[in-house]
């Protein structure tokens, strides 16, 4: 993904869509069929969005002129 400033409002954002991706897939799908469709359905969201932010990531490289490694992050 591009750059974000660690710390941000929009790095917050990001990292919370990675956790919560993170959470659902261990704990896996649920009971009936409701719940799995539910399921896959909000990881299916959640990766939609990173996939597209990804894409607008790479058209549009914005430069992080003087930025420290501990300032940027490559969510």
């Amino acid at each position: 993904m591009g750059r974000l400033w660690v710390g941000s409002l929009e790095w917050d954002r990001e990292r919370a869509v990675l956790d919560r991706i993170a959470a659902q897939a261990q704990r896996g799908l649920g009971h009936g069929a409701l719940a799995d469709i539910s399921h896959v359905t909000q990881l299916a969201r959640d990766c939609r969005r990173l996939l597209g932010r990804q894409h607008s990531a790479e058209r549009h490289r914005p430069d992080t002129p003087g930025a420290r490694p501990s300032q940027v992050s490559e969510l």
